[in-house]
């Protein structure tokens, strides 16, 4: 991702081989704070998306478009970390990395991260409607429209990253570091607009509550999505902000910087972002909180009974009849 021609890789160019020795200690540091965060987000999104798609009641709007960003930040941990720490550390052992690692790591930043600011965009978008149009809310916003929405995000975003070997390759990172800039800024408006829009009805739904307003709460229960997606929003423009700045700095307007280190650091934190993701999505989603403490309260039963060997075989298979029902069960529950 930096600049600086030392030797052919296509169309990326070579971040300064010959400097890796001031860069030593920031390539070690970064690549064991990725090696250690990769894992942690492989498992933490699988988690999550294993939750949302095994519990029926979790599969709204709202939280398919979390799981569009699970799946991007469960590829961050997959092959942008490793990529990341291969490259660094094939910096500082070979003061060189190899085109093919070079290459596995831009396209796959450039493919996961414009899918992430696009997804984070689309799901401020669809908070705001939530909130301003709720009568017509779902009527607008239907699971069919969402899954064309996450399918064109990524056939996108795909799109544009090959079309860097069309030889654009300034255009193609101009074009994107241009949208995820509007993205975050979007995103920062709309939770502003959301934010106004809470802060307005609140205390008309308390009123309306006194009265038991079946309306009141559904409008409160959207309200409070709201608000804990404006959390994961802010935490996401808080942790990627800083190589968004950093890259347009230096490959769009050309400006010099004075260590690569600043490369190395701001990537660090926005991949980071991927294994903190899963545990804000699951401090401030009750639902996704729930659903994940009710699937490990049966997966421990069930693996209780099969270490049980002493009992009687009708009662084993009782029971375990009992453990299929209920993690049947989890696709039937109705969600608060």
């Amino acid at each position: 991702m930096e600049a600086n021609y030392t030797e052919e890789c296509f169309f990326l160019v070579n971040p300064d081989f010959d400097k890796v020795h001031y860069r030593y200690r920031t390539n070690f540091i970064t690549s064991i704070i990725n090696g250690i965060s990769s894992p942690v987000a492989v498992v933490g999104n699988f988690a999550v998306l294993f939750i949302i798609f095994r519990t029926a009641w979790l599969r709204e709007p709202s939280i398919l478009l979390l799981g569009c960003l699970a799946v991007c930040d469960m590829l961050v941990g997959v092959i942008v970390q490793p990529s990341y720490v291969s490259f660094r550390l094939s910096e500082n052992r070979d003061n060189f990395v190899p085109c093919a690692v070079r290459m596995i790591y831009s396209t796959s930043f450039f493919i996961c991260y414009g899918v992430s600011f696009l997804t984070l965009n689309a799901i401020s978008y669809e908070r705001y409607v939530a909130l301003a149009l709720h009568l017509r809310y779902k009527a607008l916003v239907t699971k069919r429209r969402i899954i064309m929405l996450v399918a064109s995000i990524w056939i996108l975003n795909t799109s544009l990253t090959c079309l860097q070997w069309a030889g654009i390759n300034t255009t193609v990172r101009a074009i994107h570091l241009t949208l995820w800039f509007v993205c975050l800024l979007t995103s920062g408006l709309l939770q502003f607009k959301i934010v106004s829009i809470v802060r307005r009805h609140h205390d008309e739904i308390r009123r309306q509550e006194i009265h038991l307003n079946s309306n009141a709460n559904s409008y409160r229960r959207q309200l409070k999505l709201a608000i804990n997606i404006a959390y994961i929003v802010g935490i996401y423009i808080l942790f990627n902000l800083p190589v968004l700045v950093v890259t347009t700095y230096h490959q769009i307007v050309q400006g010099n910087l004075s260590s690569y280190n600043y490369y190395s650091w701001s990537e660090t934190v926005a991949l980071l972002n991927s294994s903190l993701n899963p545990i804000v999505c699951c401090w401030r989603s009750r639902s996704i909180r729930k659903a994940i403490f009710k699937l490990v309260a049966v997966w421990i039963t069930c693996s209780t009974l099969n270490e049980n060997k002493g009992l009687e075989t009708n009662g084993i298979n009782s029971r375990r009849y009992d453990c299929q029902v209920q993690l049947k069960s989890l696709n039937r529950l109705q969600g608060l």
